[in-house]
């Protein structure tokens, strides 16, 4: 499929008057063969939260979660219980809520409990088809501008997804995330790492390139900053117990102890220092020559408060485009304005919408 035939495709669902997502029919089908005996949801996170969501719109009865974090066992989400994974019992049927899917199957697939495929996808792009359509224009300047056929191939078939949702037919870059093959981090460089999580992207860095390179790792959760201060060696890394957003503000926050801690406006659990790159790096000697972001949403308030450093020190860029739908062109587009010069590629990293990262580097 190429573009032209892929706007056809679009044109037809929005003529329709059809969301541009549909549920999959095996698994409609699936979700009503359980609707009275009801399911338990794999997951306390965002990612269950979600899933919790989709399935009460299917009119199915979510009975608890379980987790595979003893720290949330015995304590409540959205009124259900956490529980041990080990309490689930033979006869019991699990939708997965986490993006950990293969790991969970294959433990469910020994414990000899029936599940469901991770369905969070289908809670994510319940969106009027229109969307697309209307943006069409932005999709096109956007697919212009990723400098390789690698990128554009991906990039069709995340929209192809969106239109379809078959995830078989997502192209998945053959590269490790954040080490793409022009836009990575080398020797020398001073990195950003925003959503530093519990030290994950840290270690394959310095895995890669040993002490020859500066970090500074941005991490707003508590659980996950302890597990990030526990993680971090001899490493020349610097710490920051913030998130990035546009300016200077605290934050409402919803902490969980995992990859989808998130800023929530006034609804978080608590709050957290917000702090702006541009002033964070004001009385530091060198700017960042990398800037990984990955902060569940957060990146286009993150990326305006770096404005100056991206638009006067022009750095490599790694930044997810997959938590708000409209990213995957709002972000490459204001990037384009801030600096014409950007040369930019699109990777995805996993065989469902999530873990696209825009890649850009100066000219190459």
């Amino acid at each position: 499929m190429d573009l032209s035939e892929f706007r056809k495709l679009v044109e037809e669902r929005v003529n329709k008057n059809t969301l541009y997502f549909k549920y999959g029919s095996s698994i409609r089908q699936s979700l009503d063969a359980v609707k009275n005996d009801g399911v338990v949801v794999w997951g306390a996170s965002k990612g269950g939260e979600r899933t919790l969501d989709v399935l009460e719109k299917q009119g199915v009865t979510v009975k608890y979660f379980v987790d595979s974090n003893p720290l949330k066992w015995n304590k409540k989400l959205r009124g259900l219980e956490v529980r041990s994974p080990s309490e689930l019992k033979m006869g019991d049927v699990v939708v997965i809520g986490s993006v950990y899917e293969k790991e969970i199957a294959k433990e469910l697939n020994r414990m000899g409990v029936s599940y469901l495929p991770c369905i969070l996808s289908l809670c994510e792009f319940d969106i009027e088809g229109s969307e697309i359509y209307n943006n069409w224009k932005n999709l096109l300047t956007v697919w212009e501008l990723l400098g390789d056929e690698e990128s554009k191939g991906v990039f069709l078939s995340l929209l192809v997804y969106l239109i379809d949702g078959d995830a078989s037919k997502i192209v998945v870059s053959d590269y490790k995330r954040y080490f793409h093959p022009i836009v990575s981090p080398i020797r020398g460089d001073v990195v950003v790492d925003a959503g530093a999580y519990s030290g994950d992207t840290i270690k394959e860095i310095t895995c890669e390139l040993g002490k020859d390179v500066v970090i500074y790792a941005f991490e707003p959760d508590e659980e996950n900053y302890s597990k990030l201060e526990e993680s971090v060696g001899e490493e020349d890394v610097f710490l920051v117990k913030a998130a990035l957003w546009s300016k200077s503000m605290r934050l409402g926050f919803n902490g969980v102890g995992d990859m989808f801690s998130h800023i929530d406006g006034g609804k978080g659990k608590y709050y957290v220092n917000g702090v702006s790159l541009d002033t964070s790096f004001e009385n530091v000697k060198k700017s960042p020559t990398l800037i990984k972001m990955d902060i569940e949403g957060a990146e286009v308030e993150a990326l305006k408060g770096a404005k100056e450093i991206v638009k006067k020190y022009k750095p490599k860029l790694q930044v997810s485009v997959y938590h708000r739908t409209s990213h995957i062109w709002e972000i490459p587009l204001m990037l384009r304005d801030w600096v014409p010069g950007y040369r930019m590629f699109l990777g995805h990293h996993t065989q469902t919408w999530y873990d696209s990262v825009l890649y850009c580097i100066m000219g190459v």
